[in-house]
């Protein structure tokens, strides 16, 4: 459950970066109905929590192997799963600081 929360907020943003390809006011436009309701208090709290659940959840399925033996493809998988932090983590501080800077942004 907590995966398909993250891909509906992921969808839901990269369509409306997708607007914002063919203008910034199609971009505006788009995002109140694509971003706002993830501006809620509620929204957030959710989105927050199925990132934590997520992420718990993945750390508890390494944590249950049987065996040390792990695939290529696990491997990739756990790398990616680890470098993600990071990249959001800066992406939200860059987004958080331009809002204080520009609150259209």
């Amino acid at each position: 459950m907590s995966g398909l929360v993250l891909l509906l907020f992921s969808a839901m943003h990269l369509v409306n970066l997708a607007f914002g390809l063919h203008s910034i006011d199609a971009l505006d436009a788009a995002s109140q109905y694509l971003m706002k309701p993830w501006s809620t208090l509620p929204a957030t709290l959710v989105l927050l929590a199925a990132a934590l659940v997520h992420m718990c959840v993945g750390l508890l399925s390494i944590a249950q192997r049987r065996s040390l033996v792990i695939s290529r493809t696990d491997w990739v998988q756990m790398t990616l799963g680890v470098l993600i932090i990071p990249l959001l983590l800066s992406h939200l501080l860059i987004v958080g600081v331009l809002r204080q800077i520009s609150p259209q942004f």
